[in-house]
C-alpha cells in the first residue's frame, strides 16, 4: 500500500503519481488523504484521470487540516496491503523502488527496508545523493546523528505499526522521527 497525505501544493500530485504508474512492481494500491486541502475538487480530477489509466487509488477527505501524523494513520488503518510506503505529494519514487525493496523483504528476515534518495530541485535537478550506506553507527543509533533515514524510502511491514503504534498527532513537525525512534 503506497499511501499519499495531500494538503495544498496539488500541482506537485501529478508528478507523484505518474511515479507511481512507471513503476516496475505493479501489484499495491494507492491510499491519497486529502487532509484538509482547499484543492478537494482538483484532487479528485487528479485522481480520476490516474484511474483511468489504471492505478488503484482510493480517496478519504478529511474535510478540515488535521495534520499529516493523522492523515497517514488513516492512509495507514484503510491500508490492505502487508507491506505500507509513504509517498509524499511533492516527491517522486525511482522507477524500481517498490520491486527492489518487496524483493529484499521477501528474500530476508526483516520488516524494514530503507532505500538511497536524491535531494531534487523544482527543476528535477539533483542537488545531492543521500547514500544510507556510508554509517559507522547502526541505524537506530546513526539518526541520533544524521538525517540519512527519510520515511519516505522506507517499505516496511505493516506489522510494525501493530507492534509500535502509528504517527503520534501531537507531533507536528517530529511525527516521522518519533515514530521512526519507537521502530529502530
Amino acid at each position: 500500500s503506497v499511501i499519499i497525505p495531500v494538503y495544498k501544493n496539488t500541482n506537485f500530485l501529478k508528478e507523484a503519481l505518474n511515479s507511481l504508474i512507471a513503476q516496475t512492481y505493479k501489484n499495491f494500491e494507492v491510499i491519497i488523504v486529502n487532509d484538509g486541502s482547499p484543492d478537494f475538487e482538483n484532487i479528485k480530477k487528479i485522481i480520476n484521470f490516474f484511474v483511468k489509466k489504471k492505478l488503484n487509488i482510493k480517496l478519504f477527505n478529511f474535510k478540515k487540516n488535521r495534520g499529516v501524523s493523522a492523515a497517514l494513520n488513516k492512509a495507514i488503518q484503510q491500508s490492505k496491503g502487508k507491506y505500507i510506503s509513504w509517498l509524499s505529494h511533492d516527491d517522486l519514487y525511482h522507477r524500481d523502488k517498490l520491486k527492489k525493496q518487496m524483493n529484499v523483504l521477501k528474500n530476508n528476515s526483516i520488516k524494514i527496508c530503507f532505500s538511497n534518495f536524491f535531494l531534487i530541485n523544482s527543476k528535477k535537478k539533483v542537488i545531492k545523493k543521500i547514500n544510507i550506506n556510508n554509517s559507522v553507527f547502526e541505524p537506530r543509533h546513526f539518526i541520533l546523528f544524521r538525517d540519512k533515514y527519510n520515511f519516505c524510502s522506507a517499505l516496511i511491514n505493516k506489522i510494525i505499526f501493530k507492534k509500535v503504534g502509528l504517527f503520534d498527532l501531537k507531533k507536528k513537525h517530529t511525527q516521522d522521527y518519533d515514530l521512526l525512534f519507537k521502530i529502530l
